[in-house]
């Protein structure tokens, strides 16, 4: 069953309530709910979020979340679900390529080890001179150097 609007997303919501779980068509009904959540940003509580300025989390809804962070949650991936992390951002100790504008409007390219995400930044440390920098998520790219390389930079142990 394909819910295609908010009635049908009511009559789904109603069938389900204390219905038993082992149901045949519990588990898929419950499926296509999310799916049309997902779909019109609807967010009920359990369900599981990102919030961008919180960092590379995800969260699950409850009543107790501020206005700031119900206004820019979005619905987690099945996914980010399962890996307990936002998937588009890199992780501690990964290699990116930062390409962004100093302030002299300047065109930068940095390539250099994630050393903490707090909240949409990105901090890091440049390999070969292990100088700080700084980038946003729209700021960086995956880079893939050979572990012999990493290693030959001292930058892995």
């Amino acid at each position: 069953m394909k819910i295609n609007n908010k009635a049908e997303y009511d009559a789904a919501k109603i069938k389900l309530s204390g219905a038993d779980e082992s149901l045949i068509y519990y588990a898929e009904l419950k499926a296509e709910m999310l799916e049309y959540r997902r779909a019109n940003n609807i967010f009920e509580v359990g369900d599981w979020v990102v919030i961008p300025s919180r960092g590379n989390g995800i969260f699950q809804v409850s009543r107790l979340l501020c206005r700031s962070d119900v206004q820019e949650m979005i619905h987690a991936t099945d996914a980010e679900i399962k890996a307990k992390r936002r998937l588009d951002l890199p992780q501690v100790s990964s290699i990116i390529k930062a390409n962004f504008k100093n302030a002299a409007g300047e065109d930068i390219q940095v390539i250099g080890k994630v050393r903490e995400l707090k909240g949409r930044t990105i901090c890091c440390d440049e390999l070969g001179t292990g100088k700080p920098f700084f980038c946003l998520p729209n700021e960086f790219e995956k880079y893939d150097l050979p572990k012999s390389v990493i290693l030959s930079l001292g930058e892995v142990s």
